[in-house]
């Protein structure tokens, strides 16, 4: 609506299995999955952020990707200061000088080729994709979450997981081949 674009039928389509899927994985049985905590109304907070951060990528298409990523950055580390300086928050402990030297090359890996490899892909899509199909792609980060959990941990999977996993998928593919144009 933010863009201007029509809401299809395809779309809507595509929202239902894609809110059936979660709805299923998370479990509705215990009513809806309103946040109880902190961290789930950050969660819930952190997603409507990144939706309005892909609406202002369509809006800003011209803009270099390297501007993109170093704004992300910024924005990222003015943040991360202000959630630090949270009243009642944890202190910081500095890690021991071996542990440092111990994770230091995961850390720089991570820091910078990891972080920015996936913010650099995630805004190039962002900015070449309409909004909706990118959320409807990364919804695919649910069925990957499930299936990780299960083989690298003792999550469960079983009948309720691998239903919600097919709506995702569902929707996924009705989103791109119904049609096969933007909505």
């Amino acid at each position: 609506m933010l863009l201007g674009d029509p809401i299809t039928r395809a779309r809507i389509v595509t929202v239902a299995l894609g809110l059936a899927g979660m709805f299923i994985v998370f479990g509705v049985g215990n009513g809806l999955p309103v946040p109880r905590t902190a961290a789930e109304w950050m969660g819930l907070l952190s997603g409507f952020c990144w939706g309005w951060a892909m609406v202002s990528l369509r809006r800003v298409a011209h803009a270099a990707q390297f501007d993109k990523v170093f704004v992300q950055f910024l924005f990222l580390a003015v943040l991360f200061l202000l959630v630090s300086r949270v009243p009642g928050g944890r202190q910081w402990l500095l890690p021991t000088p071996e542990a440092l030297l111990g994770s230091a090359a995961w850390l720089l890996l991570f820091g910078l080729v990891w972080v920015p490899a996936a913010l650099w892909l995630t805004m190039l899509g962002g900015s070449r994709l309409d909004p909706g199909r990118v959320a409807v792609l990364l919804m695919l980060e649910v069925v990957i979450g499930l299936v990780s959990a299960a083989l690298l941990t003792d999550e469960p999977f079983g009948l309720r997981e691998l239903a919600g996993a097919v709506c995702i998928v569902a929707a996924c593919g009705s989103e791109f081949f119904a049609g096969g144009r933007a909505p």
